[in-house]
């Protein structure tokens, strides 16, 4: 007698343990199974739906959630479903090429005493003598003058010193636009009239109108050169056309 009730003990006892690690998937109250996949893992609400610890694109479920996917910026997708494709996404505002730069005239200043060539990129608004990628450089001339020369797929025009820079509002159409030959410099030196390295070189207030290798126009006038120390001011569409209506330099 007491082995039968000692038996129907521990019968009961193993239906207890069942009942309690039942991994019932229709139950929507089964807090035991935290992976239950009647509770699976929404991945933009904040939320640990599963209960495993992780929330959202932290959890391996949301691994290719397309909300969990980074946004590419410049292939025309719309990577993580958000509505918003590239630079319209706020997930690309930090990316270079999404960034809208002013419409105001601004200035570049390079020295000719740094290690390389010291070139300058209209389009992103940096310069030195590491650029990958340039719209135009510097050459040191001490005895001379320094000279622009173009970068590869730039092309120019010397629009003189008749109009004031911030009066020019567009690129001229009807010029022709040339690149520097083998020895033959389209700008070069024809931005000075006078002056010497250490006292400073006399800039005459030419503006040269560029035509940039993405298709849009800019222009530059130099303004300030001495001691191997050249700075230009200049403005290019924001918008990548030929208008070149520009602000003043900022104070």
């Amino acid at each position: 007698m007491h082995s039968k009730l000692t038996t129907i003990v521990l019968v009961f006892a193993f239906a207890l343990f069942l009942v309690a690690c039942d991994d019932d998937n229709t139950s929507n109250n089964n807090t035991n199974n935290v992976n239950n996949t009647n509770n699976p893992e929404i991945c933009d609400n904040a939320i640990d739906d599963d209960g495993d610890g992780t929330t959202d694109c932290a959890d391996t479920d949301c691994a290719t959630a397309l909300e969990c996917n980074l946004e590419i910026c410049d292939n025309g997708i719309d990577d993580n479903g958000d509505g918003a494709v590239d630079c319209d996404d706020e997930d690309c505002t930090e990316f270079a090429d999404c960034t809208a730069f002013p419409r105001e005239a601004f200035e570049l200043t390079i020295s000719l005493h740094d290690p390389g060539t010291q070139k300058m990129n209209l389009r992103d608004r940096t310069a030195g003598g590491t650029l990958e990628s340039c719209d135009f450089g510097f050459i040191d001339d001490e005895l001379n003058g320094p000279k622009i020369m173009l970068c590869p797929d730039t092309t120019a025009y010397n629009g003189g010193n008749g109009t004031a820079f911030l009066d020019v509002t567009a690129a001229p159409t009807d010029v022709t636009y040339e690149a520097d030959g083998v020895d033959t410099y389209v700008i070069g030196n024809s931005w000075l009239d006078g002056g010497t390295c250490a006292d400073g070189w006399t800039c005459n207030g030419n503006i040269y109108f560029l035509h940039l290798s993405d298709g849009s126009y800019a222009k530059l006038e130099v303004v300030f050169g001495q001691g191997g120390t050249m700075t230009v001011l200049a403005f290019r569409d924001v918008d990548g056309g030929s208008d070149l209506t520009c602000d003043p330099l900022p104070q």
